[in-house]
């Protein structure tokens, strides 16, 4: 009895596309499972609630807290406190600028005077719009970092909590 090289071949190529098939259903997922965490996972930063808009009095800085989930790699930590950050009103329009001195990561404060932000380590002063401040001593190499707001339609101040490099003249986030 012959044999039929045809067939043959049929049975070698859906072998062949058998196991490529299950190979790939195999090597997506665990690609992006390993990639996932290196990733950030998600290619959006998440809005984080901190105030509301009635909390905040108009033209006067408030420094509040940043709790959110906190993920790495794997893992999900809920409702940790990820830093400070000053919220300053303008009407309906909120500012908000990380509380990271860009010199090199001290807590900003409120000056006693209430209209400049200052590094207490090393003497850095801001206005209330981030800019460094001219005429005092100044060891940042910029203003402070800005952060994404918005006020919702139920009047939450949200931001997007990031960390920048310090010591470096161009503002660069972190991760």
């Amino acid at each position: 009895m012959a044999k039929d090289p045809s067939r043959r071949r049929a049975l070698t190529v859906l072998a062949g596309a058998g196991a490529t098939g299950a190979l790939a259903a195999v090597a997506l997922p665990s690609a992006r499972l390993v990639a996932g965490p290196a990733s950030g996972g998600s290619s959006g930063r998440p809005w984080v609630q901190v105030a509301r808009l009635t909390e905040l009095p108009e033209g006067q800085p408030a420094r509040v807290r940043v709790i959110a989930d906190q993920h790495d790699g794997y893992t999900t930590a809920k409702q940790q406190p990820l830093g400070q950050v000053w919220l300053l009103r303008k009407g309906a329009e909120v500012l908000a600028f990380t509380a990271t001195c860009p010199h090199l990561g001290c807590t900003i404060d409120l000056a006693p005077d209430g209209k400049h932000f200052f590094c207490p380590c090393h003497t850095s002063w801001f206005d209330l719009d981030g800019k460094k401040t001219e005429g005092k001593p100044n060891k940042s190499l910029r203003g402070l970092d800005a952060l994404p707001v918005r006020v919702t339609a139920e009047k939450t101040v949200e931001v997007q909590f990031l960390r920048f490099q310090t010591g470096t003249a161009k503002a660069e986030v972190l991760g």
